[in-house]
């Protein structure tokens, strides 16, 4: 069974869940199991993990993806991905796992934040439309599910700030939306693009700033001064930047000058 379909048929299994239904869990020092899920990961990291992370360890983005980070070949589609580099110990530990436990646990990786719910997007038959829905993850080794804690889904979400990484993580969760381009092949220069933009935003920013992207992409000023100053604004813009180069969505609109080519048609990178 390939690995999306071992996916497809875990969610298809796994009854969905509402903001108000209600889940039994709580983990803490106290739980016997605390601290056994943070070894032996094999973590994706979003365009907002690595900022969060990075901005929290006062590292730049090239330095956080050397040190922290391996280079992930997708096997489904064909993009570089990061994964969070496990130490070179026995159990292959985290690296910001200590006694105490998580050492980043303020800007923690979303799907360290998330867990035991999980949410995905289905994608509707309605044009433009998609409905997000939540999943419950248990694993064997986790006690977490046998406490005496009963909270919402919409309270775990509010409890564990998962709305700003939901929301600044809306490009990745519409990934599924783009699998019939992505499988089609993306090239090199793609690739590369994809992978600045999601994760090194000092050269996405020199990017929008210093090439002609300006000379051929109405930015309103207000959005031109946001990126300038706030990683987060910025990697939000460069989201729309990936949707509409990448997947020909009307996310930018191209100036009418020199013989460019009218909006909705992605010309050539800057």
């Amino acid at each position: 069974m390939s690995r999306q379909d071992a996916t497809n048929s875990f969610m298809e299994d796994s009854p969905r869940l509402t903001l108000d239904d209600t889940i039994t869990f709580r983990c803490g020092p106290d739980v016997p199991c605390f601290n056994e899920c943070c070894h032996d990961l094999s973590l994706m990291l979003t365009g907002y993990d690595v900022l969060r992370l990075r901005t929290h360890l006062g590292l730049s983005s090239e330095k956080f993806i050397d040190t922290y980070t391996d280079m992930h070949a997708d096997g489904e589609f064909n993009l570089p991905l990061l994964r969070l580099k496990m130490l070179d110990d026995e159990r292959k530990s985290c690296p910001f796992l200590t006694d105490k436990g998580c050492s980043v646990y303020e800007d923690r990786p979303w799907a360290c934040r998330s867990y035991p719910v999980g949410s995905a997007t289905s994608v509707s038959n309605l044009p433009g439309r998609s409905d997000q829905f939540y999943f419950l993850i248990k694993e064997d080794h986790c006690k977490g599910f046998e406490q005496d804690r009963t909270i919402t889904v919409r309270e775990w979400v509010k409890d564990q700030d998962i709305q700003a990484y939901e929301e600044n993580n809306d490009f990745f969760k519409d990934l599924t939306r783009y699998r019939k381009t992505l499988q089609s092949g993306l090239g090199a220069a793609r690739q590369k693009m994809f992978f600045m933009a999601c994760y090194n935003l000092e050269r996405f920013r020199d990017f929008v700033l210093k090439s002609s992207f300006l000379r051929k992409f109405e930015v309103d000023e207000e959005t031109l001064q946001n990126i300038k100053t706030d990683d987060t604004a910025l990697l939000r813009f460069a989201y729309r930047w990936l949707r509409f180069s990448m997947f020909n969505e009307d996310t930018l609109s191209v100036r009418s000058l020199g013989g460019l080519q009218p909006q909705g048609r992605s010309p050539s990178m800057p």
